[in-house]
């Protein structure tokens, strides 16, 4: 075969290969995140209608991290989330990343790119302290555990905003079911 052709042949290889690998191995689509009327969905999925667990791990893949312990931790840092499993798989709590600044060992290393909506509340990574709390008044506030994190339930769910220090940025929301 001439040097020619042999570059050639190649070059047609190496570039069917990269078309075929783009188009079979799509992207990770960022999850469209809503909270509504007690009703808790990630895509079509609804989480709030039993937590179990099993149907949004079978969605989201294989984890990056998993963690044994008290609660199991599934990191997916492709999606920017961690999940914990309680007893008989049913999800605890779900926290989405929006800033990696004090990363843990259950932390994913990379942010959350969807579309979170709680109520009318767009949330992204520069929604501050001042404007949750004036748009989520049909909320109720209550105690939270540390400085800069605040918790607010309604209609079986809980939320946790975790902000910088400044409360101008937002860290980390943490989605749960109230227990009874």
């Amino acid at each position: 075969m001439q040097p020619a052709r042999f570059k050639s042949y190649w070059l047609v290889l190496l570039l069917g290969h990269l078309f075929l690998s783009a188009y079979l191995n799509d992207p990770i689509r960022p999850l469209n995140i809503r909270i509504n009327n007690g009703e808790f969905k990630i895509d079509k999925l609804i989480v709030s209608e039993n937590w179990y667990l099993p149907p949004l791990k079978n969605k989201l893949g294989t984890p990056e991290k998993i963690i044994k312990g008290v609660n199991n931790t599934y990191t997916y840092t492709e999606f920017g989330l961690v999940l914990f499993e309680g007893i008989d798989s049913i999800l605890n709590e779900i926290q989405i990343f929006y800033n990696l600044q004090n990363p843990t060992k259950v932390s994913p290393y990379s942010v959350y790119r969807g579309d979170l909506k709680i109520d009318k509340l767009r949330v992204d990574r520069n929604l501050t302290k001042d404007l949750m709390t004036s748009s989520l008044i049909k909320w109720n506030p209550s105690p939270s555990f540390s400085p800069h994190l605040y918790r607010a339930e309604k209609d079986g769910i809980y939320l946790y905003f975790e902000f910088t220090e400044d409360e101008k940025n937002l860290v980390k929301v943490s989605i749960g079911r109230v227990k009874a």
